[in-house]
């Protein structure tokens, strides 16, 4: 185990073990991940971070809560401060992964009971201020057309292959382990 310091703390996080996002989620509610090997990043004691299928912005991520709760009213402290820690991680992982500069929106869902039974989930989404490519192909920056765009209605078209996601997840992994 390895350990960086982050503003006076200290985060002990064994190396990431590849896998089924769905095994590390016992509920079920994300069994119908797209090829979840080549989405999957970090699985912590309570969060498990994978990519999302669509990376128009690269480095798009969730980060799902592994026990099956519909509000954040439900999530316990520890688990929430695993949360910021994750999160320090990955903003740090994608900084170091692509060397651009970016802004985060973060957003916490449980809608779309449909898909997931309304599963606690945030979205990662790296807003990048400048022209960004990993390995000769060129993602979403921040722009005012992009600002406009309503994703949920063009999603499906920006499904990224899985062995694009997978690479993209083993570039992250390897500075996200680095980072602890």
């Amino acid at each position: 185990m390895v350990a960086v310091d982050f503003t006076n703390r200290r985060w002990h996080v064994s190396k990431v073990r590849p896998g089924l996002i769905s095994q590390r989620i016992p509920c079920g509610c994300f069994n119908g991940f797209r090829a979840q090997d080549a989405d999957f990043i970090y699985a912590g004691k309570h969060w498990v971070l994978a990519l999302n299928a669509s990376q128009f912005f690269l480095g798009r991520s969730l980060l799902l809560l592994r026990e099956h709760t519909t509000d954040l009213f439900w999530v316990p402290s520890v688990a929430m401060d695993e949360f910021h820690d994750i999160y320090c991680v990955w903003r740090s992982a994608l900084e170091r992964a692509f060397h651009k500069n970016f802004r985060s929106n973060v957003a916490l869902l449980g809608n779309e009971t449909d898909v997931h039974g309304g599963h606690l989930h945030w979205h990662f989404v790296p807003r990048y201020l400048e022209p960004i490519s990993f390995r000769g192909k060129e993602y979403f920056t921040e722009t005012p057309e992009t600002a406009r765009q309503n994703y949920s209605q063009i999603a499906e078209r920006l499904i990224t292959p899985p062995l694009e996601r997978r690479r993209i997840a083993q570039e992250l992994q390897r500075y996200f382990s680095a980072s602890y």
